[in-house]
């Protein structure tokens, strides 16, 4: 036989085990529950078929493979609770990193940490979204008592506060430094310009800078809590959840019979 028809013969006979891999993988993902430490046998599975893939990958085109094995991973991925408690009797998926050390890129087995870690978020959101509707009424109210009486300074100044919060939320925070430092050159008792230029300049590594503005800001304010509330509420117009959750616990800790 030519040697490169044995070759082509090679890869195709790959190619189909590959697939009965796959298929045996569809069917195990379907069929999780009671299957206790089986479950490993599937994960290790899954390890042979991703390096088949990556072998057969420079001879062959495997995007419908790909595709069935994204649909197992998804499966995997919803049932991880379900993966978990089949494993409990070896310590879950921790227990199963234990014993079979497996490379951190097989992020299958680490399952459990990606679903903390989603958990994790949920609860920040959570929390965060409490505090900016909290944070929101507080606006309103001032702007129902105070802002049809605000003279045509603090106008001006707030005016740039909105720009710089919607700038804030676009990811375009050169615009929005420009906008609150407008703010406080107009109404330099502006707290909530004051807290959202130091969570910016700290976002930009302008630290001395971020200091002071977090002094003025607070400064400004008379009620800590509701010092903190406004800086959660800055650092969650920037995405750093973490920071948010942080600051939000420690106004509770501060006023822990509020609403």
């Amino acid at each position: 036989m030519p040697k490169g028809m044995g070759e082509r013969q090679e890869v195709a006979t790959a190619a189909v085990k590959l697939r009965e891999m796959i298929r045996e993988l569809e069917v195990g993902v379907a069929n999780l529950k009671g299957r206790g430490l089986g479950v490993l046998d599937l994960l290790r599975l899954r390890d042979q078929a991703e390096a088949e893939m990556a072998r057969l990958a420079p001879d062959m085109d495997l995007r419908p493979e790909r595709t069935r094995l994204e649909t197992v991973d998804g499966i995997l991925t919803r049932k991880t609770t379900q993966v978990i408690r089949e494993l409990r009797s070896i310590g879950g998926l921790a227990g199963a990193r234990r014993q079979e050390n497996p490379p951190k890129e097989h992020w299958w087995w680490y399952l459990d940490v990606f679903l903390a870690e989603r958990q994790r978020k949920f609860a920040i959101r959570a929390v965060l979204t409490v505090v900016g509707v909290l944070v929101l009424l507080v606006i309103a109210n001032f702007v129902m008592e105070r802002f049809f009486g605000l003279d045509p300074v603090q106008k001006k100044a707030h005016a740039h506060v909105s720009s710089g919060e919607h700038y804030m939320l676009q990811g375009e925070y050169d615009k929005a430094i420009s906008e609150y430092e407008s703010a406080i050159a107009t109404l330099p008792s502006l707290g909530e310009a004051h807290v959202a230029l130091g969570v910016l300049y700290e976002l930009k590594g302008e630290t001395e800078k971020a200091k002071a503005a977090f002094a003025a800001g607070e400064a400004a304010y008379q009620d800590r809590t509701e010092y903190l509330l406004t800086l959660s509420r800055a650092y969650q117009s920037v995405q750093n959840l973490d920071k948010a959750f942080e600051i939000v616990q420690e106004a509770i800790k501060l006023s822990p019979d509020s609403p």
